[in-house]
């Protein structure tokens, strides 16, 4: 029982995750994200397709500020939302660099969105709506829904954008109706063309029947054909400018050379990634570490390097003089308790001496400055207290000659 209820917990686990992502991509889009690589209901991806396959070069454009060229036409997807007084609007720059673009003679085709997707496709999918021309000699039935803002409107000469924000038609600008809804008598443009400046800004009604969703139904891909078709310069391209639907990047080396660019540094990185692990864990079996073992001579020879490099010379004399002491009583038969007076005078003078002679020059001289710092310092130097050493050696082995005997 133990064995199997982590299995079937892990289980579990496993359903719960798969339903939760089905649970994910079964919701509805309730806010427009009329974006030309989102292959949602409010996407443009399906109308991006359209057009290559009609032979009009398309592009993604993701900066701020546009790099646009003569003879592009800017398709601008706008949601109309409302931004904080202290954010400011993160679409000034994009709607700065497109007015530029129309006075310098480009066009822009602008597709508005009210940010409720939902609301908008349930008024838009009841019925169809008639979308006539100027002479009542065309018509398109399409889906369509008034915007809560924006609403364009015709009384004879006057033309009015309505309360759009974002590439409003101005009432100075020379504004022609291609396409009214129900007829020219309507009041009610669907499509309006501005000239200003030597370029051309064109407003739909709403942008609804352009998106995945609406693409298929109707006239609606025919009509959006006939638009585009109709504002594109001759051998130019349609532009999709992703920063008004809120996909702006910042100018970057990356993103200036463009997507391939994008894709070529997000694998660089993976590569690294996988070469960092991969290094990093240990493949196949572990090397054995065969540790040598360290004997007594290692030790010794390192506390004698230790001493040298620090030049004790008193520590050199002080062994010297406990091995001569040693030597010497065991020569004698003395035993341990027998001090040194007593020891020396069965002693030669000569060797005497020299036992008075190390036993002075193994004391170190401490010395004391005036701010309490104290300093050490030996009697003699290494190569002095080495003669001194093997002149005290050369005098025990005339006084006690040794043996081949080693216990002796």
């Amino acid at each position: 029982m133990k064995v199997l209820l982590p299995k079937f917990a892990y289980g579990l686990l496993a359903i719960l995750l798969v339903a939760g992502l089905l649970l994910t991509l079964g919701q509805r889009e309730t806010k427009a994200y009329p974006s030309a690589n989102s292959y949602a209901p409010s996407g443009l991806h399906a109308l991006r397709e359209l057009l290559e396959i009609n032979g009009v070069a398309t592009h993604l454009d993701r900066l701020e500020s546009p790099r646009l060229r003569k003879g592009d036409l800017a398709v601008v997807a706008h949601v109309n939302r409302t931004f904080s007084f202290f954010g400011g609007n993160p679409l000034k720059p994009v709607e700065e660099s497109l007015e530029k673009f129309v006075k310098d003679g480009g066009t822009v085709l602008v597709l508005p969105f009210d940010e409720d997707f939902r609301a908008r496709s349930y008024t838009a999918i009841k019925q169809f709506t008639a979308v006539v021309s100027p002479d009542g000699q065309e018509k398109y039935e399409v889906n369509s829904s008034p915007l809560d803002f924006g609403t364009m409107s015709e009384n004879g000469d006057n033309f009015s954008s309505g309360g759009a924000q974002f590439l409003p038609i101005e009432f100075e600008d020379e504004t022609y109706t291609s396409w009214y809804k129900r007829g020219p008598a309507s009041g009610e443009p669907f499509v309006a063309i501005s000239s200003r400046s030597a370029g051309t800004l064109c407003r739909t009604a709403d942008g609804l029947f352009v998106t995945n969703r609406f693409l298929d139904r109707g006239d609606n891909a025919e009509l959006a054909l006939r638009v585009v078709n109709g504002l594109l310069p001759e051998g130019g391209r349609v532009v999709f400018i992703e920063a008004a639907v809120g996909e702006a990047v910042s100018p970057s080396l990356v993103n200036v050379l463009g997507p391939w660019a994008t894709g070529m540094w997000m694998q660089l990185t993976l590569l690294f990634v996988v070469i960092v692990v991969t290094l990093g864990i240990r493949f196949g079996l572990p090397d054995m570490e065969r540790r040598k073992q360290r004997g007594q001579r290692e030790m010794v020879d390192a506390v004698a390097d230790v001493y040298s490099r620090a030049r004790s010379t008193a520590v050199s004399l002080d062994v010297a003089y406990r091995s001569a002491d040693q030597r010497i009583r065991r020569a004698l038969k003395l035993p341990q308790h027998t001090t040194a007076p007593d020891r020396d005078r069965l002693l030669p003078p000569t060797l005497v001496m020299l036992l008075k002679e190390v036993e002075v020059m193994k004391q170190p001289i401490v010395e004391i400055d005036s701010k309490g710092v104290q300093r050490v310092s030996y009697r003699l130097q290494p190569t002095e207290a080495l003669k001194l050493m093997q002149k005290l050696e050369a005098e025990l082995d005339s006084v006690f000659p040794k043996s081949g005997n080693r216990i002796s």
